[in-house]
């Protein structure tokens, strides 16, 4: 059985989100971070948090229901594995009427040398057992003992002072992570730890020096003013941390959270950076607004509903999650003035000078998605083709297999450089033939659809085929004749 899977990989952090044709979605959100400790070296901590409601509970012989997830988890180098682990996660017990199912989580730490590996991840529902992930990630661990270096940085969902020997305790603080790097409208505070290490190596014993804390707009790399501060440290083999930002002000959008340990001359000897998602709700009336804000010779101005509701559903490929939420509400809301009014606000937070300019440039976008990628019953920006095109921009190379032997139409799209990463592929292919509506099978990209057993998809014949005749644990697909699917991943044309 082949199975649709959907993975979120951000820096460190990843969502499965698990679906096959029988059951509904497993949800399991999995966190690595990397520390150095004196006497062991090098270890990575892993963080899984299950979300209840998306696994089968069964009875267990107390009586109590429970569900369970077995975990495979392996740090590889070649043919050789340097640590590894296979346990059952249980959730709590819950009564038979219980209603709501808690969402469980778990921490384990693995040591190991520093080297570049391969992270081997299997996890499935034990009382679903055809419900199975699997996925393998490089990983690299690169610390020694004389040059300093950052830890990960582990946000917070929790945190106070402790002397107790347990895995959550570091340095005298108590950690509860706060899984992913997406912080809603109810969430104030970022709250985050983390470690400096041989900073008496490197600048010497007893020294002073200053971590810098800030944070910068992913897109723009402008630092903001109202979220910076430092603090005055002292040199030693280990120097923890533990800061809070106020976030209650800070407005949607994309950010980068930025340490920068500096000397006394003021020069940068160690630092890192990690992404986050803020949504803090819009309102149609905001700092930059008031509430007798005149439309009245503005772009807006002479649209109707329609118009405005088709205008406001072709935004979301390039919304985030507060936009894409905040248009659905106003299209609900049926109102043409709240309608023309987020229109407008879309258009000035790209360009606050002149919002017309990026409207009509992202319309001409629109236009050509419908022309290349749209069909009979769907917009080009409703296709996946389109949403990619839209969001991301005309790939640098489109590489199309429309006659391969033995399996479906498909193509490949490279970007060089793809949100700070670079040589970013999206593979779409057309199972429907009779129809221009391309699906996104796979995608390296960070947020973006994932499938490591893509190549199996592609086969025209694996619909014929017993589940029984096929290894589940292949990523890849027969070599028929005149068909080369990985080298044309690996490199397009």
């Amino acid at each position: 059985m082949l199975y649709k899977i959907k993975a979120l990989f951000l820096s460190s952090f990843f969502l499965l989100s698990i679906n096959s044709a029988f059951s509904r979605n497993i949800e399991v959100a999995v966190q690595l971070c990397k520390f150095y400790n004196l006497q062991q070296g090098p270890y990575v901590e892993t963080y899984i948090s299950v979300d209840g409601s998306t696994l089968v509970w069964t009875k267990n012989p107390s009586g109590k229901m429970q569900s369970s997830i077995d975990i495979s988890i392996i740090f590889a180098k070649g043919d050789s594995i340097f640590n590894f682990n296979n346990y059952t996660l249980l959730s709590p017990e819950i009564e038979e009427t219980e209603k709501n199912k808690p969402t469980f989580f778990d921490i384990k730490r693995y040591f190991l040398p520093s080297n570049n590996y391969t992270l081997e991840l299997t996890i499935n529902d034990f009382n679903k057992k055809e419900n199975t992930f699997s996925a393998k990630q490089n990983y690299s661990l690169e610390f020694n003992s004389t040059e300093s270096k950052f830890s990960s940085i582990e946000f917070l969902r929790s945190y106070g002072n402790s002397t107790e020997n347990k895995i959550t305790v570091k340095n005298g603080h108590d950690l509860i992570p706060f899984m992913g790097d997406f912080f809603g409208m109810k969430i104030n505070e970022l709250s985050f730890y983390g470690e400096l290490y041989n900073t008496n190596e490197s600048i010497g014993k007893q020294e002073k020096f200053i971590v810098n804390y800030s944070i910068e707009n992913y897109e723009t790399k402008q630092r903001l003013d109202n979220f910076s501060v430092f603090k005055k440290m002292e040199t030693n083999a280990v120097v923890p941390f533990l800061q809070v930002f106020d976030i209650t002000t800070l407005p949607s959008g994309n950010y980068n959270l930025i340490l920068e340990a500096k000397n006394k001359s003021n020069e940068v000897f160690a630092s890192t950076k990690i992404f986050f998602q803020r949504s803090l709700p819009l309102k149609l009336v905001s700092e930059d607004f008031s509430s007798n804000l005149s439309l009245e010779n503005t772009f807006v101005e002479k649209f109707s509903k329609d118009t405005l509701i088709d205008l406001i559903r072709c935004l979301r490929p390039i919304s985030d999650r507060l936009e894409v939420d905040f248009a659905r509400n106003v299209i609900d809301s049926k109102e043409e003035d709240k309608m023309k009014l987020f229109l407008y606000q879309f258009w000035v937070k790209r360009d606050k000078n002149n919002p017309k300019k990026p409207y009509d440039f992202y319309m001409k976008e629109v236009l050509t998605a419908d022309q290349i990628f749209g069909t009979k019953i769907l917009r080009g920006f409703q296709t996946d083709r389109g949403r990619v095109y839209l969001q991301y921009g005309k790939p640098d190379v489109r590489d199309q297999h429309e006659n391969d032997s033995g399996v479906y139409p498909y193509e490949i799209w490279q970007y060089y450089k793809l949100n700070n990463r670079t040589n970013r592929r999206f593979i779409f292919y057309n199972p429907e033939l009779a129809t221009n509506r391309w699906i996104l099978l796979h995608s390296d990209a960070i947020g973006e659809t994932r499938d490591d057993r893509w190549q199996l998809k592609l086969e025209k014949l694996q619909k014929n085929r017993s589940d029984l005749q096929r290894n589940l644990d292949t990523e890849r697909g027969i070599d028929f004749f005149g068909n080369r699917i990985n080298e044309n991943f690996s490199t397009p044309r």
